[in-house]
């Protein structure tokens, strides 16, 4: 359940993530992003239907991934990916990938509990976390559209931090 978001016009982008796809030995699925003359709306709205998709498709997960992630160790991902899978079954959201500001509690050496982490390059949604992940994105994308200039607050790597406060989000290293 691997999906990557890409504009239909970023040719040069969807040719990397096949190439970065075969080196993990992954099969993924492309995903037309949402153009719109805000990038933060269209960005956000992409996210927000590849969430709605999962749970329509009635998949127990999703690996969401941007076109510019970049896998510099893909063994070493790998490993540590499924150590995290092997050992952690309840959890919320995996980031990754991300920019993490401030606290965080470490668990073990595959990841830590997240509080303030933003980017939205790559993470992975369990199932029971759709529906509570696509009503803090509509949210989001709704005040992203009535106020854009305010994307710090609004935009899905920004507004998502509140669950990351209150849920199981997890950054794995």
């Amino acid at each position: 359940n691997v999906y990557y978001i890409n504009l239909e016009s970023r040719i040069d982008r969807k040719q990397f993530m096949e190439d970065q796809m075969n080196k993990l030995g992954f099969t993924a699925n492309r995903f037309n992003a949402i153009q719109h003359p805000r990038g933060a709306i269209g960005c956000s709205l992409s996210h927000l239907n590849l969430l709605k998709l999962a749970k329509e498709k009635d998949l127990d997960h999703i690996l969401i991934l941007e076109d510019d992630i970049h896998f510099l160790k893909p063994e070493l991902f790998i490993n540590n990916l499924n150590n995290f899978l092997k050992n952690h079954k309840n959890f919320d959201v995996l980031l990754i990938a991300g920019n993490n500001i401030g606290n965080y509690t470490i668990i073990d050496k595959n990841c830590v509990k997240i509080q303030n982490c933003q980017t939205a390059t790559g993470y992975l949604v369990l199932k029971h976390y759709f529906d509570k992940l696509i009503y803090n994105f509509e949210n989001g994308v709704n005040k992203l559209i009535k106020n854009p200039s305010l994307e710090k607050f609004y935009a899905v790597d920004q507004y998502w931090k509140s669950l990351q406060l209150m849920d199981k989000w997890y950054l794995l290293i």
